[in-house]
């Protein structure tokens, strides 16, 4: 809105010369843009998600390279052909830059528990406990239309507001989980893969079995029985 401005002021006044350093601003963050978008899909380790770092990383080097192309053109047609040229160029850069996000959301968004959800909606009875394992999936609360019990986790929830009873019976650790695993009842827990995979997860350690009831992109919903 500044850079706006300042060249509506400069149209008005047909005073062109000093626009250059709003052309330049915008090539440095450009720059700095593309060479995050390439770090950010290349760097081993930096998404957790094997699968998102692997679907991401083609979104990734096309939107490093039409930032970092479109802030070199910005300048150089500014320079060459004028600011409307150069306002042209910037705005196409922008808007590619736009569409390309809007192309690679899909990945960019956490993984959805919407498909698990809906598959296994009409199978979960109804005193038959659903928990989170080291996290919370708003969207499976939504399309089972029930509450889930936390396994040690509780992140922004505000637990201060619940009475003691419905704390200890939603919020529990891995002692409590596996107390309930190993009962005569059906549990059942949704776990993203790579904490179900973790050293120090349950479902890591010698002699804890479960069943796998369904799986989607990074999630596996798992039971104690089949």
């Amino acid at each position: 809105m500044i850079i706006g401005a300042w060249l509506a002021r400069r149209w008005s006044e047909r005073t062109f010369a000093p626009v250059r350093l709003p052309f330049w601003f915008f090539s440095f963050l450009c720059g700095l843009l593309g060479a995050a978008f390439v770090v950010a899909v290349t760097k081993p380790g930096l998404l957790r998600d094997a699968e998102q770092a692997l679907a991401l990383r083609p979104y990734g080097l096309v939107l490093a390279g039409v930032a970092l192309v479109g802030g070199v053109l910005t300048t150089w047609v500014a320079r060459r052909r004028g600011v409307l040229a150069g306002v042209g160029i910037l705005v196409i850069t922008m808007v590619g830059i736009y569409v390309g996000l809007l192309l690679a959301s899909p990945w960019m968004q956490r993984p959805s528990s919407k498909d698990i959800a809906l598959l296994v909606r009409d199978r979960i009875g109804k005193s038959e406990p659903v928990y989170h394992y080291w996290a919370f999936f708003h969207d499976f609360v939504y399309y089972t239309g029930r509450p889930v019990g936390l396994v040690s986790y509780i992140d922004e929830l505000e637990v201060q507001f619940m009475s003691p009873a419905e704390r200890a019976a939603r919020f529990i650790d891995e002692t409590e989980l596996i107390r309930q695993w190993s009962g005569p009842g059906r549990v059942w827990v949704l776990v993203r893969m790579r904490d179900q995979a973790h050293p120090k997860s349950v479902f890591s350690q010698p002699g804890f079995r479960y069943h796998l009831i369904a799986e989607s992109r990074g999630l596996s919903l798992l039971s104690n029985q089949p």
